[in-house]
């Protein structure tokens, strides 16, 4: 097993000695996704699903089969597709058959901990007692008979704490995966099969969280629209697998030219959403009018043809105050306006005579 493997599972093993003891005192059934949704807490990451359990918890709520499920499908699987919560049902389901029914596995590691904290509790009291012999000069027997049942004691420690740790790295593994498969499977749900950046619900999410920075920093960050120009010509002209790799062909340069400076996403049809935080106007503009540039600049090559590509861009600012649909509408307008200019250039808010200007 590699270092980053065995950190893992060292991890997974820790909170499922917190995990499993908490659900048994909750009464909560010790099965997968139930298991899946505790370690979820124990873990921390998932902040709605803390806070969501943390006032059940302090409702006294019991956590029947129905509130467990709640829990899994609102900060689980919300926002997956029905056939990627399908996928991770089954994964799960995997995991309750390999197993030859969960019970069989997690109950005796639950029992198997209580048991652990019994004993532990026990060989405290004798290691008091032989404390308190010793204090007391008892005899030589009476000291050696207590030594001989710490040893047996410890022993009996040392194997339940090795056998409890074998189950827990074998299950503790089997969630990693699990965990993993999700997290797969939401940044699939939000990415375009395409041109493989983030689609319309991952921008829908990134403006929502940009806006709030902005509220919250009182700073300023920018969005950009960009629309391929005479898209619909050139997949009448050549199909739409021509269309299709002029798609991906322009998703690639705004990467590119973008950078780190921004988040690319498709919005819908030949048009990208670009999001520049923390970036005035002007350093915005700036770089969009370099990513239309290189679009410009690109060689699109068609049947041994080079056909050329361009875009028209609208710009406009996020802003303290400022509410996100206003955002999005001032940057359409100034796209609108771009496309009314002779395409393939850069409008921003700041060009716009007033609202409702095309």
């Amino acid at each position: 097993m590699e270092q980053s493997d065995r950190v893992k599972v060292d991890l997974a093993t820790d909170i499922a000695r917190k995990a499993i003891p908490f659900m048994a005192e909750k009464g909560i059934p010790v099965t997968p996704v139930n298991y899946f949704i505790w370690y979820e807490f124990f873990l921390g990451e998932n902040q709605d699903l803390v806070r969501a359990l943390k006032n059940l918890i302090a409702s006294g709520a019991k956590f029947s089969d129905r509130v467990n499920q709640q829990i899994y499908e609102k900060h689980v699987v919300m926002g997956l597709s029905a056939e990627q919560e399908k996928k991770l049902a089954e994964e799960i389901k995997a995991v309750e058959e390999a197993n030859l029914a969960t019970s069989k596995i997690l109950d005796p590691i639950a029992k198997d901990l209580k048991k652990i904290a019994e004993t532990n509790a026990d060989y405290g009291a004798k290691l008091g007692e032989f404390a308190g012999k010793m204090e007391d000069k008892a005899d030589y027997q009476q000291v050696s008979n207590i030594i001989v049942n710490l040893l047996d004691d410890t022993r009996k420690i040392a194997g339940a704490n090795k056998n409890i740790s074998a189950q827990l790295d074998s299950y503790s593994m089997q969630i990693n995966d699990l965990r993993q498969s999700l997290a797969r499977a939401r940044a699939e749900a939000r990415l375009d099969d395409l041109t493989q950046v983030g689609n319309r619900r991952a921008y829908n999410e990134a403006l929502e969280e940009e806006i709030k920075w902005v509220e919250r920093n009182g700073a300023i960050s920018c969005l950009a629209m960009v629309d391929l120009d005479f898209f619909k010509k050139l997949n009448d002209k050549y199909g739409h697998a021509v269309g299709d790799k002029a798609l991906r062909a322009l998703a690639s340069i705004l990467v590119d030219m973008v950078g780190i400076d921004g988040e690319v996403y498709r919005y819908g049809g030949e048009e990208f959403a670009i999001v520049v935080s923390g970036a005035k106007l002007e350093q915005a503009l700036a770089i969009v009018e370099k990513a239309r540039l290189a679009v410009e600049e690109h060689e699109f090559i068609v049947r041994d043809k080079v056909e050329k590509m361009t875009v028209s861009c609208g710009l406009a600012t996020l802003r303290p105050g400022r509410a996100g649909e206003q955002s999005q509408l001032m940057a359409d307008e100034a796209l609108y306006m771009a496309k009314d200019n002779g395409r393939n250039n850069v409008k921003t808010e700041l060009n716009l005579a007033g609202p409702g200007k095309k």
